[in-house]
């Protein structure tokens, strides 16, 4: 999400619809969720993490919601060292360097890729 669009994520909640749809996280997520950011990203980058309680009863959940803003991210960002990366083949990863290609020409996509 920080290498193209961004968008945002909503930790704490399920895919099923109903009334329990809204789990909840204990605030300690936040913590968890930054430090693997830290761990995982390279270069460490941390999104936008905003905590809302739940108020149905569910004292001490919140729901995050995790905003990737990618004009903020530091471009590209890696995880553990490679890039997902969609191709019209499917699915693949790219390194550092292959990634900081395909960003600089969009038309090098269906070249040979770096394994991850």
């Amino acid at each position: 999400m920080a290498n193209t669009y961004g968008g945002l994520i909503l930790v704490g909640v399920t895919d099923q619809a109903g009334p329990g749809r809204l789990a909840g996280v204990p605030e300690t997520a936040v913590v968890q969720i930054a430090n693997a950011c830290h761990e995982k990203l390279e270069p460490p980058w941390e999104p936008e993490i905003i905590p809302v309680l739940l108020m149905e009863g569910a004292t001490g959940l919140y729901v995050l919601i995790i905003r990737v803003d990618p004009a903020r991210a530091p471009r590209p960002v890696l995880i553990d060292g490679t890039a997902p990366i969609r191709l019209h083949g499917g699915d693949a990863t790219a390194d550092r360097t292959r990634l900081a290609q395909l960003l600089a020409n969009p038309r090098s996509r269906c070249g040979p890729l770096a394994a991850g």
